[in-house]
């Protein structure tokens, strides 16, 4: 009963965000593990990968910390599965549509298509975050820091 109880009291999302993080720099450390560590002075393939998931163990543990400490009881609200999807749908057909028609025409699909995630959709934001999106990241990636992508 004392269980339960406590349990009604913890912050739910941030519990299921801290136990998400840690699973994640499990992962990372199992992963790392064949990886050569090395030394600060001469560091091996494995350095930067462990590193990394202990840090991200780190910040799920205090996540996690945070939301059983919280004195406001915070549930898990329902699952919006259109809005999974179309992100979902968005990411694979960016990454179809880019090796077929290029990086404009794969991110114009993947800002219009998660744009259709939200429930209340304004189509004059969504065409000006395509076009400033599309402008600025071109800029910064392909002229800027030479990355390989065709753009049409």
């Amino acid at each position: 009963m004392a269980v339960t109880a406590r349990f009604a009291k913890i912050d739910q999302p941030g519990a299921l965000a801290g136990l998400i993080f840690i699973g994640i720099g499990v992962l990372g450390l199992i992963a790392s593990r064949s990886l050569a560590f090395g030394s600060l002075s001469m560091m091996g393939s494995g350095f930067l990968p462990r590193i990394l998931a202990v840090a991200v163990v780190g910040v799920g543990m205090l996540t996690l910390a945070r939301a059983l400490l919280s004195a406001q009881a915070v549930g898990i609200s329902p699952t919006n599965l259109r809005a999974i999807l179309c992100i979902l749908v968005a990411v694979a057909g960016f990454a179809v549509i880019n090796i077929y028609a290029g990086y404009l025409a794969a991110a114009t699909f993947l800002i219009v298509v998660s744009a259709l995630a939200r429930p209340a959709r304004r189509w004059h934001e969504t065409l000006l975050l395509v076009v400033v999106m599309c402008v600025a990241t071109t800029l910064i990636f392909i002229v800027g820091l030479g990355v390989q992508l065709r753009l049409f």
